[in-house]
């Protein structure tokens, strides 16, 4: 069998099957064969269902929607319609084509709530979504009590422990909320008895962007821009380790940019951080990303819904030459994310030439991302330059 723990629920972990020239021959073979089969088969839907999971493993999303799209247009049971919804929402997260994703995760859940509602969408109904990645989707939401808007993250993968084991960091979350950290307000899960489908509540703060969105929409971060934002991620984190809170996921996408102009009218930039100790929540499926990425190579698109391990020190990443994650992780993860933001470019090696007006920042980046945790700086020293540039 050329495919592993794949099932006809298309699932965040299918992006790590591995697939070769044979197996993929094979999966294209069958598609074929699939179209031949008489509608009238009772077991069409399912296979047609199925084959779109093989599919969309296998990074063919277009192939894959199409195959799903026909088992819609079936007699289905509603079983299946749910089914079918739920993977057609998966596959159009990864074209990032949110809108239509969202209206297929919609269809599930309106057949199926408890199966495939992916955080309490009674009390969080949905707005929109605001993004996607291999360890979960936010969702803007409406807060339907207090009337305001939320911002739910929900993970892929379920965490074995205690609430307060899962969400240890998520709690202490409250006591660093503020300047540069928003204010965490619930947390929880869709079966709290089997301890499924975690999601994680924050405020929302309007005009904000990722900074994954910031650089497709506007570019990279002026030099001064720049500075601002790093300065202040930087003393985000100084006041998070004080609490003892380590980040471990920060990344252009876990940072939040706002524009704003102050009584001169000069531009000035906001930052906030998000996913403070959340890393814990992903862990599974980060572990299983780590040694999928150390045995074989990722596909393209895997690499792309993954893409974490750009910013990830050496022992986030199953180097244990490199000791236990500690403050220095954050402080390589910082030297990378505020590389991309002023560069564009994904950091696996920094170049010279992209920060050649700022040769002192650019040797400060590349202090930040040395494989050995004592020759980075630390983050009072990190701030110390930073003020000084």
């Amino acid at each position: 069998m050329f495919v592993i723990d794949l099932s006809k629920q298309i699932k965040a972990r299918d992006e790590l099957t591995y697939h070769n020239s044979d197996s993929l021959s094979l999966i294209n073979q069958a598609t074929v064969k699939l179209k031949r089969l008489h509608l009238n088969n009772p077991q069409l839907s399912q296979l047609v269902i199925m084959g779109g999971s093989v599919l969309s493993s296998a990074g063919a999303l277009p192939e894959a929607e199409n195959l799903l799209r026909e088992a819609q247009a079936m007699t289905l049971n509603e079983a299946d319609r749910a089914l079918a919804a739920f993977n057609l929402f998966q596959v159009r997260l990864r074209n990032q084509a949110f809108e239509e994703a969202l209206m297929a995760l919609q269809e599930a859940i309106n057949i199926d709530q408890q199966g495939y509602a992916l955080h309490d969408v009674e009390k969080y109904p949905i707005e929109r979504i605001l993004g996607a990645g291999g360890m979960g989707c936010v969702f803007l939401c409406q807060h339907k009590l207090r009337k305001q808007r939320v911002v739910v993250k929900c993970f892929w993968e379920d965490c074995q422990g205690t609430v307060e084991e899962v969400f240890k960091e998520a709690f202490a979350m409250s006591e660093i909320a503020g300047e540069y950290v928003p204010m965490p307000l619930d947390y929880g899960y869709v079966d709290p008895v089997k301890q499924e489908r975690a999601f994680f509540v924050t405020e929302y703060i309007e005009g904000t962007i990722d900074g994954e969105t910031w650089l497709a929409k506007r570019g990279e971060l002026r030099l001064a821009e720049g500075l601002q934002v790093g300065l202040q991620i930087a003393k985000g984190l100084q006041v998070a380790h004080a609490a003892g809170i380590l980040h471990l996921d920060l990344k252009p996408a876990n940072v939040l940019l706002k524009k704003m102009a102050n009584i001169s009218q000069t531009s000035e930039m906001a930052v906030k951080i998000i996913d403070f100790g959340l890393a814990q929540v992903a862990k599974p499926l980060q572990q299983a990303l780590i040694t999928r990425q150390t045995q074989n190579k990722l596909s393209l698109f895997g690499q792309a819904v993954f893409g974490t391990l750009d910013y990830a020190a050496p022992s986030l990443q199953g180097f244990e030459q490199y000791g236990l994650p500690s403050v220095k992780s954050d402080v390589f993860a910082f030297g990378t994310t505020l590389y991309r933001l002023l560069t564009n470019e994904r950091p696996r090696k920094l170049n010279p030439r992209r920060l050649a007006e700022a040769p002192a920042l650019f040797d400060l980046l590349c202090d930040c991302v040395e494989d050995e945790p004592h020759r980075r700086p630390s983050i009072p020293e990190l701030i110390n330059q930073l003020e000084g540039l």
